[in-house]
């Protein structure tokens, strides 16, 4: 099938960003798509690629710079980056489905931004007229005696080639696995494999030459042109596709366990060589499918799984980074989704701080228990052990253990909501911060986790750096866990489908400066404003005040000038109206908490919500 082409123009800006742009289906040609990653555009494909059916960008080295731009669904610029060799790749992660690999400085030269709206036109080429045919026709009449007859040769190469087992490539579609019967037969009958696919052919020899170099001739990649009278070995590369023979290698390129040991000596020599080759063009699926992550003994932690509300505890054998192994007497299905509690050992732990939640899924089940992966939100990745050890604490006690997991759930939300923040963010969790504010930013991490997965297409949404980076920083130094929730909810609403939203910048910076006093005060008179809004619209500014009386009352505190103090602090900020003139600090009775516009919104933000509005 011939490639199609496509010009592209930025409706938005209403400018050209590139013509003759090459359609690549990434699914049926990863290998296409890998080569552009590492060497760039080549002569031929100045005007770009466009890569479709995108599920992953290898995270490869690059020898030649070029321009990056991610797509959604609707051809909208999701992301766009300038890449030199040295620059780090950004993550392909929804909304994105496709991506277009541009000339460098295409970016800038078109003035391309996040949210711009592309449009593609297919290129038709025109139809050969009569005169063209026949003008292409004399072409293959006049050719030199030389070059027909090196035509003539090569095709008597490919004349009568031997039997070759042909079986679907699985570069194509990783997924596919090739052990069956003939591929077996023709793997133990020493036979020619080809590898083939209903638009292009691979073979494995030009890559196993390179890792077999030095060995049995049989095993290099240098293969015997299949005409009887030939006894020349001629390199891969300079034969037809057609006529290449490629050795048998080992079947089972994906699996968990190494291959048996066969009596054919390149085979056993081979199958490294298709390990690592996978494992750099599909590091995600690769790692996916091994148990190449550290499992480390968990004992005194536990995990509960509830049953008409009634928790059962569960003892932990071993964790890893991938899943855990549950001695139980439980007989779930392979397949089947069970939400886990995991803390110490002991009654169920109410305070979240002592415990973590993974949903969990059945793979296997054993002699005295089950093994179960982890089931993590699209784009989260829990990285196990990461995390130095803190003043000598013994990695094996149960505290630790859920220490650590804790932590690495934390740090792959942040990561997934902010990309930009790794460096930083795991800096200041691992190393800047004291146990203490880790913790604290852990909690309000968790916490901010569970909030935005309420909002739809939450795994699209992302965070600016800047508004993360001084969310942790200020909010590790809170250890109450009402004002946590307020966090944490600024932190759910920082993220958002562009990412680049900073309107939470003004609300940080006013809790940071807030005593929990007025804190308290401001969240009682906004709920209390709320409340009436939502009972009347005309609601009185008696009803949406809350009066000294009630704020000492709900706070237990008899100390009214402190109460009237703490409203004049949020009156300095703008958070609530001034007090009225009959209240002062001789008359502290007197003064009011009647919320502004912006307390309102700041309290809508602080629990999770992206916008309020207050009635006239």
């Amino acid at each position: 099938m011939e490639a199609k082409t496509y010009t592209i123009s930025n409706t938005t800006r209403e400018t050209s960003v590139g013509s003759g742009v090459t359609v690549v289906n990434s699914a049926r040609e990863p290998l296409t798509a890998l080569r552009v990653m590492v060497e760039g555009l080549g002569s031929g494909e100045e005007a770009g690629l466009w890569l479709t059916q995108v599920t992953v960008v290898p995270m490869v080295p690059r020898i030649s710079p070029f321009d990056l731009v991610y797509l959604d669904a609707d051809y909208r610029v999701v992301e766009r980056v300038e890449l030199l060799p040295s620059a780090e790749m950004p993550r392909f992660k929804k909304p994105a489905s496709s991506a277009l690999v541009l000339p460098f400085h295409t970016i800038s030269s078109a003035q391309i931004e996040a949210g711009d709206q592309f449009a593609f036109e297919e290129v038709v080429e025109p139809e050969l007229g009569t005169a063209a045919i026949a003008a292409e026709s004399d072409l293959h009449t006049v050719l030199e005696p030389a070059t027909a007859a090196a035509t003539r040769d090569e095709l008597a190469i490919v004349e009568a080639p031997p039997p070759i087992a042909e079986f679907e490539s699985p570069f194509l579609n990783p997924f596919v696995t090739t052990a069956t019967e003939p591929l077996e037969q023709a793997i133990a009958d020493d036979a020619p494999v080809l590898i083939r696919d209903e638009k292009e052919e691979f073979v494995l020899a030009d890559f196993l030459r390179k890792e077999t170099a030095g060995t049995d001739p049989s095993a290099r990649g240098a293969v015997a042109v299949s005409d009887q009278t030939a006894t020349e070995e001629v390199p891969v590369a300079a034969m037809p596709v057609r006529s290449r023979r490629v050795a048998p290698v080992p079947i089972d390129w994906l699996s968990q366990q190494p291959a048996p040991k066969t009596d054919t000596m390149k085979t056993a020599e081979k199958k490294p060589a298709v390990d690592r080759f996978f494992r750099w063009l599909y590091p995600a699926l690769y790692d996916q499918n091994r148990r190449t992550a550290e499992r480390r003994p968990a004992k005194g932690v536990a995990a509960y799984d509830f049953v008409d509300d009634t928790p059962r505890m569960h003892e932990v054998g071993n964790i890893s980074s991938h899943g855990l192994y549950l001695h139980t007497e439980e007989h779930w299905e392979p397949g089947a989704l069970v939400s886990l509690t995991l803390q110490c050992s002991g009654p169920y732990e109410c305070d979240s701080q002592h415990r973590v939640e993974f949903d969990c899924q059945v793979v296997r089940t054993g002699r005295d228990g089950i093994g179960m992966s982890f089931v993590l939100p699209p784009g989260m990745d829990l990285k196990l052990w990461e995390m130095p050890g803190r003043n000598g604490a013994d990695e094996t006690d149960p505290q630790c253990i859920l220490r650590e997991l804790r932590m690495a759930r934390a740090l792959a939300f942040l990561r997934r909501i902010c990309p930009p923040a790794d460096e930083s963010v795991t800096e200041l969790l691992h190393k800047t911060l004291s146990n203490v504010r880790a913790a604290n930013t852990v909690e309000i991490a968790l916490k901010a986790e569970r909030l935005l997965a309420q909002e739809p297409d939450a795994y699209s949404m992302a965070a600016h750096q800047d508004l993360i980076l001084r969310i942790l920083e200020h909010g590790s130094w809170v250890d109450v866990e009402w004002l946590q929730e307020l966090w944490a909810g600024l932190l759910a609403t920082s993220c958002t489908f562009e990412g680049q939203d900073e309107s939470n910048l003004v609300y940080i910076n006013l809790l940071s400066r807030m005593a929990p006093l007025p804190t308290q005060i401001l969240t009682m008179a906004c709920a209390k404003a709320m409340r009436a809004m939502t009972e009347s619209a005309a609601a009185s500014s008696t009803r949406l005040a809350c009066s000294a009386e009630e704020i000492a009352r709900i706070t237990r505190s008899n100390n009214l000038l402190k109460i009237y103090k703490s409203i004049g602090e949020l009156s300095e900020l703008g958070l609530v109206e001034k007090n009225p003139r009959s209240a002062s600090s001789d008359n502290p009775a007197a003064a009011k908490a009647m919320p502004t516009q912006l307390g309102l919104e700041m309290f809508a933000r602080c629990n999770g919500q992206r916008a309020v509005t207050l009635a006239a």
